[in-house]
């Protein structure tokens, strides 16, 4: 996930940053991982798979 986000963000930070998205898309992000990680632990499955 950590690398999919690390990719996803080397190929759109240049496009995103001159728009100034950037700080939206990393908080979308963030977000998401944290929703994933309650869903994660409110279920009882562990992160490490």
């Amino acid at each position: 996930m950590i690398i999919l986000f690390k990719l996803h963000r080397d190929i759109y930070a240049p496009l995103l940053r001159k728009s100034g998205a950037m700080e939206f898309l990393n908080l979308t992000f963030y977000r998401r991982i944290q929703k994933n990680r309650k869903n994660f632990m409110s279920s009882g499955q562990s992160l490490s798979r």
